[in-house]
């Protein structure tokens, strides 16, 4: 098939037709030109998208928009691997529907693969409604858990502005050269509506290319949207894929950023603020009183500086203000494992004392303690052990939990 246009912008939909028609309105308001095409793939949807979206996508893009019906659900990847194979154009753009473009959000793209011409995809930063951070890029624990990384931060915090060498990006916008994702093998398609996209991205790195977020491009991304399953079959098939490409690389991110990283007796990563850091901002706030105004503010600055949180919850807690704790509460989950705000949950529990706070902690209690067991169960530790032996840079943060709750 001849490549008639530069971008094929590919959306792959199921139900929620006003998503996808705000999408739509997005992608008409802020790409001008007439060098791309867009390609909804319905996948079986039963409410009006299959008569709306037709009419209104013909509407706006005329002969740059194609509609294609499915009779049943056949997921995210295969859906995508269909748009891109029924493309014509020589990039491909992934959008997920719950999103909305904004003001020259492609030039970016289209001119980072100008910069470098190793690069093997590429995505936009992708912001919640509230201006902060959905994604600027995938991270690996110790573990190799997939990690936004700094998620939830300010859209103008300075870490946004960095670049980073990643080993993944989200599929929910994603663009690449058509040549670079036939070479990859396309999404795997024995996903189901997960992972597809971390997948490919380990393929790409696997080829030699790099990959890469531009954060002069900005879409929004109504996250939690589009409904997911079988995620734990699908990290099964993950691991089963990928694992050994795969390099744990959030404590890099962060400590090149200034923050530091520890791991809670579940091995889950804590982000904190460097020493340093958390001196400098004590010594500039030294009033004798305490400064509300001041740690609120500093929570959205530095949002991994636990201290704040737990100083906060104290004062509001101290002050009968409960309904602020729980707000507190909620957002250092956010940021921070659920092993580590126990503590403060039992914290609130104890001055409010209802029945909604004690089952809430007892069914967190036995979450972590079935968590527990299976870190045991799956060898868990001998692997950990031996990942410090490798990487010199995880060995003291590995080290310290080992020898902290296990005794080796």
């Amino acid at each position: 098939m001849s490549n008639n246009y530069l971008v094929s912008i590919i959306i792959p939909v199921y139900n929620q037709w006003q998503l996808t028609r705000n999408c739509l309105l997005s992608l008409k308001q802020y790409t001008p030109g007439e060098n791309f095409e867009v390609i909804v793939v319905d996948n079986g949807s039963s409410d009006e998208t299959h008569t709306h979206c037709p009419i209104v996508g013909q509407n706006l893009f005329g002969q740059q928009f194609r509609y294609i019906r499915l009779e049943r659900n056949i997921n995210f990847g295969p859906a995508c691997n269909l748009g891109a194979k029924k493309s014509q154009s020589h990039f491909l753009f992934f959008l997920n529907n719950d999103t909305l473009v904004t003001e020259n959000w492609l030039p970016p793209l289209l001119n980072a693969f100008d910069e470098d011409k190793n690069l093997g995809a590429v995505g936009p930063l992708l912001l919640y409604p509230d201006n902060t951070v959905q994604h600027l890029g995938i991270a690996f624990t110790p573990l190799k858990k997939p990690f936004h990384l700094y998620q939830y931060f300010l859209k103008d915090h300075a870490v946004v502005r960095n670049r980073y060498s990643l080993q993944a990006i989200t599929g929910a916008a994603f663009l690449i050269p058509k040549i670079v994702f036939n070479s990859c093998g396309r999404f795997y398609e024995d996903y189901q509506n997960g992972y597809e996209d971390i997948d490919i991205c380990i393929q790409i790195g696997k080829i030699g290319k790099k990959l890469g977020v531009v954060a002069k491009s900005i879409v929004y991304h109504l996250s939690g949207q589009t409904p997911r399953s079988s995620e734990l079959n699908n990290i099964a098939l993950f691991a089963k894929r990928c694992w050994t490409e795969i390099k744990p690389d959030m404590h890099i991110f962060l400590n090149e950023d200034g923050y530091d990283l520890e791991l809670s007796y579940l091995f889950n990563p804590i982000p904190k603020l460097s020493v340093e850091k958390e001196n400098f901002y004590l010594n500039s706030n030294r009033q004798l009183d305490f400064d509300h105004d001041w740690y609120c503010q500093m929570i959205k600055k530095e949002p991994f500086w636990f201290k704040c949180y737990v100083n906060l919850l104290g004062f509001y807690i101290g002050t009968n203000q409960y309904g602020l704790a729980e707000d507190i509460l909620n957002k250092a989950n956010y940021f921070f494992p659920r092993e580590i705000l126990l503590p403060l949950l039992e914290k609130i529990s104890f001055k409010i004392d209802t029945v909604k706070w004690k089952t809430k902690i007892a069914k967190i209690k036995q979450t972590l303690k079935v968590e527990q067991e299976m870190l045991v169960k799956e060898n868990v530790i001998n692997y950990l052990k031996g990942l410090i032996k490798e990487d010199e840079k995880l060995k003291i943060i590995v080290k310290k939990v080992l020898q902290k709750y296990y005794n080796l």
